[in-house]
C-alpha cells in the first residue's frame, strides 16, 4: 500500500455533505496531479490514440474518474452515468447538489436559523457545524430573493 492509498479516505458523497466532500476530493485530486483534468483546464494532447502522450493522458482521465466514483455512495451513482469524462461528472454532481431554486434557499435559511447547540455537544463541534453551512448560505445569496419571486410569478403567468 502506498502513502497515497493510506491517506485516501474521504467521507463518501451522500445527500447532505457535498461541500465538505467536494473540498476534500479536490484536495485529493490535486495531490494526485489530476485536478486539471477534472477542472477542465487540461485538454487532450494532440496525436492519435496510439501516441504515448495520449495514452498517458487517457490513463490519467481514467484515474480521475475512478477516484471520483470510488468516493460516492451508491445513491449518487445515478448522477455519474452521463459521461466517462471526469470534468462532466464533477459538474453534474455540483449541479445536483448546489440547487439554486427557491425551495433550496428556504431549506438553507431554515437550517441556518434552527441550529442549536445540544447540551452534550462540544462548542468546537457546534461551531464546525455552523461553519459548514457557509457555502450553502453563500450559494443562496448568489441568487437574490427578487429573482426567485420573478421565477415564481413567471410560472404563475405562463402556467409552467
Amino acid at each position: 500500500m502506498t502513502n497515497l492509498d493510506k491517506d485516501k479516505h474521504v467521507a463518501k458523497l451522500g445527500n447532505n455533505n457535498y461541500y465538505a466532500w467536494a473540498y476534500r476530493t479536490e484536495m485529493r485530486l490535486r495531490k494526485l496531479g489530476i485536478w486539471p483534468l477534472v477542472e477542465g483546464t487540461e485538454s487532450r494532447p494532440a496525436g492519435s490514440d496510439t501516441h504515448k502522450v495520449v495514452k498517458a493522458w487517457q490513463t490519467r482521465i481514467d484515474l480521475a474518474l475512478c477516484e471520483i466514483v470510488a468516493e460516492v455512495e451508491d445513491s449518487q451513482l445515478v448522477h455519474m452515468h452521463i459521461s466517462r469524462d471526469p470534468a462532466v461528472v464533477w459538474e453534474r454532481l455540483r449541479s445536483v447538489h448546489m440547487s439554486d431554486g427557491l425551495g433550496s434557499a428556504i431549506a438553507t435559511w431554515q437550517r441556518l436559523f434552527t441550529i442549536k447547540k445540544g447540551p452534550k455537544t462540544m462548542l468546537q463541534e457546534h461551531v464546525s457545524t455552523t461553519v459548514l453551512l457557509r457555502p450553502y448560505v453563500q450559494g443562496v445569496l448568489q441568487v437574490t430573493p427578487h429573482v426567485h419571486l420573478i421565477r415564481c410569478s413567471d410560472r404563475d403567468i405562463t402556467g409552467d
